[in-house]
């Protein structure tokens, strides 16, 4: 296997990871909305305050000490 093969074969794969974590996080928020009871805008904006709330209780750092 030559470099720019392996270079695109590891695009490639970059690529399916991508698409399918956003299809993860697009059924997560869905299933939120519906725990919810609320629509899926709603609940985007309940969850993002939710988690704003919690990245300040725990520090308000992006690089935390395992």
């Amino acid at each position: 296997m030559n470099l720019a093969t392996a270079i695109e074969s590891l695009l490639m794969n970059s690529r399916k990871t991508a698409h399918f974590c956003s299809m993860k996080i697009t059924l997560g928020v869905r299933d939120f909305a519906a725990q919810q009871g609320v629509d899926e805008q709603t609940a985007l904006q309940k969850g993002m305050g939710q988690k704003a709330v919690e990245f300040v209780k725990q520090g308000a750092s992006i690089y935390r000490k395992a």
